[in-house]
């Protein structure tokens, strides 16, 4: 059950930030996050977001954060690599 609620949610922040929604994406994000900080989807979502948003720092920190997370390299973020 949790983990269909977090691709729910994943799924709406990925939509909310396609469609230009930041103050939407955060906020599910928020949400998400506080479920489960571990997520490595929803780290790039954050990543992604900081970025859109021209956080530069809280994105550099985000990527950094993804690396960490996914240890796998399953995530393809050789493009963010002037970020971090």
């Amino acid at each position: 059950a949790l983990a269909r609620e977090l691709a729910v949610m994943r799924a709406q922040a990925a939509e909310a930030l396609a469609e230009g929604d930041h103050m939407e994406a955060h906020r599910v994000l928020l949400v998400a996050r506080s479920v489960d900080d571990e997520d490595v989807e929803l780290a790039v979502l954050w990543a992604e977001l900081m970025t859109a948003m021209g956080r530069q720092r809280a994105a550099r920190r985000g990527w950094q954060r993804v690396r960490r997370l996914d240890r796998s390299g399953a995530k393809d973020i050789g493009v963010h690599d002037s970020v971090v």
